[in-house]
């Protein structure tokens, strides 16, 4: 009578060919799960840790506020942790460049609240390594004052460092609450004055956007600073996440006008919201 097992081998085992399917199945399903679960944990290291690297570790949304318009490939992710310096520029300078920047608030608010309508530049002032533009700023109710807005020049790029205003006794209104900023220029100087405005806490991820989103935005500050460009009309700021951007149009006496924007962003510093513009750019 045939055994309900199937054949026996000589030792009266059921043989490997008529073994129980599932018996023989189980290693290869553990094979298949093991190589799914492998599969899954490259694609979450890999692929998320490359995704997220684009994103500075996933608080860029501030940190790389657009991508420039004259770029030509994919810009670096934005570091948070230390500095990226361009060639030429110091860590002192770059820190300096923050301190100015926040010294400026109340003008840099009005910029990117829409309360300043027209930049116009009286005269430029220029060394070869800074430069001093010379401006009238007409604001939204009407008034006007004199204001200055300074620029360093280093490793063949122009930086912008503060823009602020040269009071005088006869100015009211909006113009009546510009502040000044510190002329003085060179690495003692700048030492000086990041020292003297007692921050000792820098956002690096600020700072870093600043310093690439103005190197990679050169050709309406050099058309400024060569005297080409000298009326600069402000439109309606527009809000992002974190950003502000103003649309301008650029235009002088030999030049065609050129259509741009002021790029903001906003970040906080001891516990304050703050504003910073990052460059002007072409659209």
């Amino acid at each position: 009578m045939s055994s309900i097992d199937g054949p026996r081998d000589g030792a009266g085992t059921p043989s490997a060919a008529t073994k129980s399917p599932n018996k023989v199945l189980l290693p290869i399903l553990f094979v298949v799960l093991a190589v799914a679960v492998l599969g899954a944990v490259i694609y979450y290291v890999v692929g998320v840790g490359y995704v997220m690297s684009l994103f500075g570790g996933g608080s860029a949304p501030r940190s790389a506020p657009g991508v420039s318009t004259i770029a030509t490939s994919t810009p670096p992710p934005v570091s948070q942790s230390e500095l990226q310096l361009p060639p030429g520029v110091s860590a002192v300078l770059a820190k300096r460049m923050y301190v100015e920047q926040i010294q400026s608030q109340v003008n840099l608010q009005k910029l990117a609240a829409g309360e300043i309508k027209r930049f116009e530049v009286t005269s430029v002032r220029k060394t070869d390594s800074a430069a001093s533009v010379m401006v009238k700023a007409f604001f939204a109710d009407g008034t006007s004052a004199p204001g200055v807005i300074r620029l360093v020049k280093v490793g063949g790029d122009w930086y912008f460092m503060s823009f602020t205003g040269v009071n005088t006794k006869d100015v009211a209104g909006s113009a009546a609450t510009v502040n000044h900023g510190t002329p003085a220029q060179g690495q003692k100087a700048d030492a000086k004055v990041v020292a003297d405005s007692g921050i000792t806490v820098f956002d690096y991820g600020v700072i870093n956007t600043l310093l690439a989103e103005q190197r990679n935005n050169q050709s309406l500050v050099s058309g400024i600073i060569d005297g080409s460009l000298s009326t600069i009309e402000l439109g309606s700021p527009s809000g992002g996440a974190g950003t502000t951007r103003v649309p301008a149009n650029f235009s002088g006496t030999s030049a065609t006008p050129v259509a741009g924007e002021a790029l903001m962003i906003d970040a906080t510093h001891s516990g304050q919201q703050m504003t910073f513009l990052t460059a002007f750019r072409t659209k």
